[in-house]
């Protein structure tokens, strides 16, 4: 009998235990609540790949709003969405990324977050496959992978949790734990940690990590955007994208050679050289090729 009510407690054991350290029982009570106010509305800009109808994205993100209220007082709202068509970034995530901030830097004013649903094949260290993933730049930009409330809160919330590690029993872990959909809740510390960020600037890269890493990581985000502009010969776009990485970190030869690239292109031959000799100046060794071009073209022998 002993035995008996003992096997019937464990389960019992189990589901306090799922629950132990989360804000789910805090819910009701009327100070945390008062937390949770004023109410702030987050701009979704909606982006799909053809892999979810929309009508179920819609429905998934209404019921993902619901949880992130009630635990941080936060609501989701799609503001505007466009169809996205791949090309060779599907297999690489960080390619993706900057191609939805690319696609997506002449709205930045109009949305606070980018939710991108698609079933992405990246394959990261240790060949697992990863459920969703975040941007480490403006962290503003989402991917999901499949329509979870586990998957995309846990994305959502490192928009305002940023780098702060994992610990082992709360919501954000790296792999969604086996215990069906409960596993959404936050700790009563890290939703201090969500409040104290939740009216961030979304257009600003938070300050995370050391300043110095924090800056060349930023300088490289806008390079690689400049790039992918400069690539779809949109050379005005492309200039700007190369002026933020420089104004970050004045000592990226990789940008000084772009935006010179860029200015070439546009027929502003004296800035072209004006970057370039600053591109070797730090070391970078200019295409033989684009040297000549620009030689002939400015009729100079520099």
């Amino acid at each position: 009998m002993k035995v008996k009510k003992l096997v019937l407690l464990l389960p019992l054991a189990c589901i306090i235990g799922c629950y132990s350290g989360s804000v789910k029982p805090l819910l009701s009570r009327p100070e945390f609540k008062a937390e949770n106010e004023p109410i702030r509305t987050l701009r979704v800009l909606l982006i799909t790949d053809d892999t979810y109808r929309k009508d179920e994205i819609e429905k998934f993100v209404s019921q993902c709003s619901r949880l992130v209220e009630m635990q941080v007082g936060m609501r989701l709202e799609i503001v505007d969405g466009y169809e996205i068509k791949w090309e060779d970034e599907i297999d690489d995530i960080v390619k993706m990324e900057i191609r939805v901030a690319t696609d997506t830097w002449s709205k930045r004013d109009q949305f606070d977050i980018a939710l991108t649903f698609v079933y992405f094949v990246h394959n990261i260290a240790g060949g697992k496959l990863p459920l969703g993933a975040t941007d480490t730049f403006f962290w503003r930009y989402l991917f999901v992978r499949e329509l979870d409330p586990y998957i995309l809160l846990h994305e959502l919330f490192h928009a305002f949790l940023f780098e702060k590690s994992h610990p082992k029993d709360w919501v954000m872990r790296g792999a969604r734990p086996p215990y069906g959909n409960e596993w959404y809740w936050l700790t009563p510390e890290d939703r201090r940690e969500v409040l104290r960020n939740k009216w961030r600037d979304f257009n600003v890269m938070p300050a995370t990590g050391q300043e110095e890493e924090k800056k060349s990581r930023e300088s490289w985000f806008y390079y690689k955007m400049g790039a992918a502009y400069l690539q779809k010969r949109e050379f005005d776009q492309a200039i700007l994208l190369f002026n933020k990485s420089l104004e970050t970190n004045p000592t990226n030869a990789e940008a000084y050679i772009s935006r010179g690239r860029g200015y070439y292109s546009r027929g502003e031959y004296d800035k072209s050289w004006e970057d370039i000799k600053k591109a070797q100046d730090l070391g970078y060794k200019i295409p033989t090729e684009f040297l000549c071009d620009l030689r002939r073209t400015s009729g100079r022998n520099r």
